[in-house]
């Protein structure tokens, strides 16, 4: 697999699944709805947080972000998600911003649109997000969106995002270790280091890399 399509993928995944709400009760339970605004089923739990969410409360916004993107509490529309992902990020917040970025990387409930995913992800690294700096790294890494292309830049915010604890980018350093892409050192027992971090924090792809490389590596 090109090493960029495996870091992006990396990266998405690692997205989607620590996506963390910051303020609301999370209900799966959708038999008490009132109809929302475009029409979309909210939860009871949620109907205070869809009213600040109106009232531009930044969080609450993010909140209902995060309930139409994983369907706990509404009903799952990643268009209407990105939309309140929008109104949270233009309200300045860094996480909301961070998936925005990533929604436009991969045209997830907007168009596809590069430049769109470099704005975002600049924002939220600009306020030190690990998910921001990472999606930036591999802009970086990749020369597109805008952003120049700049290997030592790329590799500082990845390198920096996993100090942070990030686990997508733990993961991302784990195969560049691997690989030795970008003129960095082949480093087996470094990959398996980052590898592992990620996989305590159960991402995605994290483990299986680990068990592969150790299965084809001499290394303990």
């Amino acid at each position: 697999m090109n090493i960029l399509k495996k870091l992006t993928i990396g990266f998405m995944l690692a997205s989607s699944l620590t996506s963390a709400s910051y303020s609301m009760e999370e209900s799966t339970e959708l038999s008490d709805v009132k109809v929302a605004p475009a029409f979309r089923k909210i939860d009871a739990s949620l109907y205070e947080t869809l009213d600040e969410a109106e009232t531009g409360n930044y969080i609450a916004q993010y909140n209902i972000g995060l309930a139409h993107m994983s369907g706990e509490g509404a009903i799952k529309d990643f268009k209407e998600s990105a939309k309140w992902y929008r109104k949270s990020a233009m309200n300045g917040f860094a996480p909301a911003q961070a998936i925005l970025g990533a929604y436009y990387l991969d045209g997830i409930g907007v168009n596809k649109n590069d430049r769109e995913a470099a704005r975002w992800f600049t924002a939220a690294a600009e306020q030190k997000n690990p998910s921001g700096m990472c999606g930036l790294g591999t802009f970086y890494l990749a020369g597109k969106g805008g952003i120049p292309k700049d290997t030592k830049e790329g590799l500082r915010l990845i390198a920096e995002s996993a100090f942070l604890d990030y686990a997508g980018a733990q993961c991302l350093l784990g195969t560049i270790y691997e690989e030795g892409a970008y003129n960095m050192p082949i480093d087996k027992e470094e990959a398996m280091y980052w590898y592992s971090l990620a996989a305590d924090q159960d991402h995605p792809n994290a483990q299986r890399y680990l068990d592969e490389l150790r299965e084809n590596s001499s290394v303990n």
